[in-house]
């Protein structure tokens, strides 16, 4: 027998499967946090006021993994924007000619994040022993790291999330509660603590943990809410929330702390979900106990028949030891190859079940 067809009990359809993997375009998960750039086109103010281009850097700033100026292969990884829900940072002086960047930077995620009925982002305050805390305050300044979802695919995986940011009063570092909540969520808190090793630990203060919310981690949008007070007072950097004088771009606070953290490692890992499509090889007793592999029978060269079996017992007793299964098309031409961890034997006494998945 040279081919089995398969009968519509040995296919299943409609399976996905969850593929991890770095998040940086090159594959790997941590890149190094002093070597993230902006670009100085985009992180300019334009328009005639400023503010009347949205890609401005009034709003957000693109931040790439390598120097976009001299490196041709430099992508954009994440943005970081700066929000108040009174609009406080926007101005310079004539708000009657200005768009309200950051209120339209609050309203923006308000709106793509939280509940209809939901006015501010909340966080978490003070250190626990439990993790079921009510007691929560609200932000009405936000800074927010935003994912590129054409890099993060379908998720950024909680767990594996660690970041760190430098100002006047230290270097601290951030991950996510997820091993401390154990169960999956749409929502998680940013508090301190690290990633090593691909294990998250929170830091504790004492026998608890230091259970401080420093912001809010989307993982199925790949979006990072901080509370821009709470990580004003415990980095030491400014939030400027004037209404006048000069530009108030407080996203580039938020950059500086992130590649001022000298020797810090962004660690971020990615999910995505791809269809499948499993084949049951289903190899019965009598089916494929021979081979016409040269190491199985003759093919002339040594004097003997060409054809006959070289191992006299697999006269009697035939074995084989399949290590690959190939997939065909109706017109029996080669589509895909599956390959065994190892040799199986295969004989008159056993059968085999292999089963072979394909991703799309």
């Amino acid at each position: 027998m040279i081919f089995n067809q398969f009968s519509d009990t040995d296919i299943v359809l409609g399976r996905t499967n969850k593929v991890s993997s770095g998040f940086w375009l090159d594959g790997n998960y941590a890149h190094s946090q002093s070597a993230l750039f902006t670009s100085s086109t985009q992180t300019q103010i334009t328009g005639s006021n400023g503010a009347t281009d949205v890609k401005s850097g009034l709003y957000y700033f693109d931040v790439y993994n390598a120097n976009p100026a001299t490196d041709v292969s430099a992508q954009v990884h994440f943005s970081i924007a700066y929000g108040n829900y009174y609009g406080s940072g926007s101005g310079d002086g004539n708000t009657s000619s200005l768009a309200n960047a950051t209120q339209a930077i609050y309203s923006q995620y308000k709106n793509y994040l939280l509940n209809p009925d939901d006015k501010w982002f909340s966080f978490k305050t003070g250190s626990y022993t439990t993790v079921d805390s009510t007691t929560t305050v609200t932000g009405s300044s936000i800074f927010v790291i935003s994912f590129s979802t054409t890099l993060f695919k379908d998720r950024v995986d909680e767990g594996q999330l660690e970041f760190s940011l430098s100002g006047s009063v230290g270097r601290f570092t951030l991950i996510d509660d997820s091993s401390v909540i154990k169960t999956q969520q749409d929502v998680y808190n940013i508090i301190s603590g690290s990633v090593v090793n691909g294990v998250p630990t929170p830091y504790y203060n004492g026998d608890s943990i230091d259970y401080q919310s420093y912001g809010l981690f989307y993982p199925k949008t790949g979006t990072i809410v901080l509370n821009a007070s709470a990580i004003s007072t415990k980095i030491g950097i400014t939030v400027n929330n004037s209404t006048t004088g000069a530009y108030k771009i407080n996203q580039q606070y938020l950059y500086g702390a992130l590649i001022n953290a000298q020797s810090s490692l962004m660690k971020v890992r990615k999910s995505e979900f791809l269809p499948s499509r499993q084949y049951f090889v289903r190899v019965k007793n009598q089916d494929f106990n021979y081979s016409n592999n040269p190491t199985y029978v003759s093919d002339g060269t040594d004097g003997n028949t060409k054809g006959n079996i070289k191992i006299t017992e697999f006269l009697s007793d035939p074995k084989t030891y399949p290590t690959t299964v190939g997939l065909y098309d109706s017109s029996n031409e080669l589509v895909a190859v599956a390959k065994l961890s190892q040799p199986v034997q295969k004989s008159f006494d056993n059968e085999l079940l292999v089963r072979v998945r394909l991703d799309f």
